[in-house]
């Protein structure tokens, strides 16, 4: 069974993203951030590694090609975007949250 995940390339991640850097480009940053994994991206798929474990790839929407083509160029200026990432196997987990900070009195 597989699901679609919605990821969401921040300023952030293209701020800190490197080019040529297939698990540390923007797109990578995202992935990694919504799912527990470690993903390889590389020009038109993604490569999930969990627990040791390598999962089939996963096609990346053309947006998200495109994106991965013209930062890797410095082509325009990158922007934030979204996209959905379809057929992400189900035993692939979502990143657990990170809980909010105790406040103290």
């Amino acid at each position: 069974m597989s699901r679609t995940v919605r990821i969401e390339v921040t300023a952030e991640d293209i701020a800190k993203g490197r080019r040529w850097e297939c698990t540390l480009c923007p797109v990578s940053r995202a992935i990694a951030r919504v799912l527990d994994c470690r993903p390889q991206v590389g020009p038109d798929s993604v490569t999930l590694f969990c627990n040791a474990r390598r999962f089939e790839d996963v096609r990346l929407p053309e947006s998200a090609q495109r994106f991965i083509q013209d930062f890797d160029a410095r082509v325009g200026r990158p922007a934030p975007f979204a996209f959905d990432l379809d057929d992400v196997p189900d035993t692939i987990p979502d990143r657990p949250s990170t809980p909010a900070p105790a406040v103290r009195p």
